[in-house]
Formats: structure tokens, sequence, C-alpha cells
């Protein structure tokens, strides 16, 4: 799971960056045109504090603890009762715009419960990977990840509750949803 269902954003375009600055951070084929790939790691699980990053990933959000530490900024996670989360400050501006498309939704009585989520977390990729996660920079939020699993297998069918159109309300603002992904579902 990731960005609230979603993965990776497009830094650009619908969050007011022009075109031809957009940098397309997209994960998976499965929405497009993979763009930038996160750093690797150097080994599995928490990375060190003083771990450096390498790479144009690295340039747009930060290459240090210290510098993706600084860039966080606070999101209230739509439909959570006022829950809040850390997020990179690069994506907030998407963000907000998919807040403002589920509140358009929630004012004609729609409503998905958020309980659960997880977002900034200093790491590689779960699953014995070893690259950055996009959550060791603060692009990606996992919502409700026990009713919406992260399944490390490309034949595996999706496991979500999530509703079509709480999905689009973030597609809408730019994001790709990690149940779209190709290799794996999130």
């Amino acid at each position: 799971m990731a960005i609230a269902l979603v993965a990776a954003t497009l830094v650009a375009g619908s969050i007011g960056v022009p075109a031809a600055e957009a940098q397309n951070i997209n994960e998976s084929q499965g929405c497009g045109v993979v763009g930038y790939r996160p750093p690797r790691a150097n080994g599995p699980g928490r990375l060190s504090t003083d771990f450096i990053m390498h790479g144009p990933f690295a340039d747009m959000f930060g290459r240090s603890y210290a510098q993706v530490s600084g860039s966080m900024v606070s999101w209230v996670i739509p439909m959570s009762g006022g829950k809040t989360t850390l997020v990179h400050q690069r994506i907030l501006p998407a963000l907000q715009l998919a807040t403002a498309n589920l509140e358009r939704e929630m004012a004609i009585g729609r409503s998905y419960g958020v309980t659960l989520w997880s977002s900034w977390s200093w790491r590689s990729v779960a699953g014995g990977r070893n690259g950055v996660s996009f959550h060791a920079f603060g692009t990606a939020v996992d919502l409700n990840p026990h009713l919406n699993p992260f399944l490390n297998d490309p034949d595996a069918e999706l496991v979500t509750d999530m509703p079509d159109w709480y999905v689009q309300a973030y597609m809408d603002a730019g994001f790709c949803w990690g149940g779209l992904w190709v290799n794996l579902k999130d």
C-alpha cells in the first residue's frame, strides 16, 4: 500500500509545476511510464542516519536523513477523524488536491474510514529488495494496510476495500495507486 492506497506521485503537472519541470516518480508501468527510481539502500531494514543517497530521486527529495526529515510537513488524512501524518513538502500540494477531491465526495454522502496508516519511515523497501523505500522520502502513505495488504506476487489478486471513487480522488490528483502495479500489489 502506498500513498494512501496510492503509490508514488507525479511531482508536477497537477500540482502547479510546469509540465517541462514535471518529475515522474511513478513506481510501476501499471500507471504509465515508469519514472525515477529511488536509490539503492545499503542493506535491508532501517537506514542509518548517516546514510547518503544519490541520483535524481535524491536530488528531488533529499540526500540525507537531515535533509529529508527537514522537509517533512503535516498532512491531515481525509476521512480519519482529523488524524495527521508526516509527508514530504513536495507532495503536499498533490495531497491537498486529493483532499479537495475527497471533500467533494463527502459532500454527497460518501465516506471511507481510515483507521490505520503508516507513512514516513527511514528504511529500505520491504520484502528483501534493496532499494530505498518511498516511505523514506515521505512520498508514500499506506492507508488501512490491514485491509489493503502488500502482495509481493505478480499473479496475486488485489485485496482492497477501497471504493473506486476513493482511489480515483487520489489518481485525479496525480498519484499512482498500488493496486495498478504490475509486479506486485500495494
